[in-house]
């Protein structure tokens, strides 16, 4: 204690009182909630545009593997340590999976991918993608593998010319975007491709094989996606346009994200289409 030198009183010292202090740390913690609760979707968009742009670079990729190899890459499996796989058999069962680029003979060099619709994944570790996982997966930014679909188009003999191919041997079968040198064969043999692609993008959820009376995004070579934030991995979906996403057939959906209750959406899609692949074949002068 001490004394002022003209009163000689003792002065009080003065503090924070314990109420002062809690009401201190009240506000400080409203502040720092409210900091966090802004930061939040912030945090959700910058991971919407990562992924963006992830699945943009792999599209490219997709593209480069396509001037080398004068085809698509085909989808990783969950077997395949983010490398494409294919069929040992042409027809029936698919058979053991190959990993390596298919040889003259067996079924995969027909083209015939391992990977049934909506189960194959971008095959990270063959196009040499960055933000592989342990098993050769590349991830999209909720940590969850990044889906590639290509088309399940066929052809036969008469549209794939040169000797030596699987294909030029009696009726026998291919799949033209994926076999050794497919584009490119069928290309020389017609011009172009000698089916469109069975791959479609839709406005929203359709019925049967296409887009039917829903308006037609595109009819694309192939495409890459992400299920988003909400982890929609597997059916059921949270609404008929996730739905789309999820099921066995070659039918997609994109539009901008929405939370609508009965149709929650934020499925990333992105594709190439057939024409800008021969477009991009053609500048490189891999096609004439």
């Amino acid at each position: 204690m001490s004394f002022d030198s003209y009163s000689k009183t003792p002065k009080r010292q003065h503090g924070f009182s314990l109420v002062e202090i809690s009401l201190v740390l009240i506000i400080a913690g409203l502040a720092l909630g409210a900091g966090l609760a802004a930061l939040g979707p912030q945090l959700q968009a910058r991971k919407y545009s990562e992924t963006e742009k992830q699945l943009q670079e792999a599209s490219d990729l997709i593209l480069a593997f396509a001037m080398v190899n004068r085809r698509l890459p085909c989808p990783a499996t969950a077997a395949s340590s983010g490398r494409e796989s294919f069929c040992t058999n042409a027809t029936g069962a698919c058979g053991a999976e190959a990993f390596v680029p298919p040889v003259i003979t067996a079924g995969s060099d027909r083209g015939r991918c391992a990977a049934t619709p909506n189960a194959g994944f971008l095959p990270a570790a063959t196009l040499g993608m960055g933000g592989q996982r342990a098993d050769g997966l590349a991830v999209d930014a909720w940590a969850l593998p990044v889906r590639y679909a290509i088309p399940n188009t066929t052809n036969t003999a008469a549209n794939n010319p040169p000797p030596g191919l699987a294909c030029n041997t009696g009726a026998a079968t291919c799949w033209p975007y994926t076999q050794v040198d497919g584009i490119r064969n069928a290309f020389y043999g017609s011009g172009s491709m000698p089916n469109t692609s069975d791959i479609f993008v839709c406005a929203a959820a359709a019925a049967g094989a296409n887009c039917g009376a829903v308006a037609q995004r595109a009819n694309p070579a192939f495409v890459v996606y992400s299920y988003g934030a909400n982890l929609n991995a597997t059916p059921p979906a949270l609404g008929a346009d996730e739905a789309e996403n999820t099921d066995a057939d070659r039918v997609y959906v994109w539009h901008e994200r929405n939370e609508v209750a009965s149709n929650v959406f934020d499925d990333l899609v992105a594709w190439r289409t057939y024409e800008q692949l021969v477009a991009k074949m053609q500048g490189n002068g891999v096609l004439p």
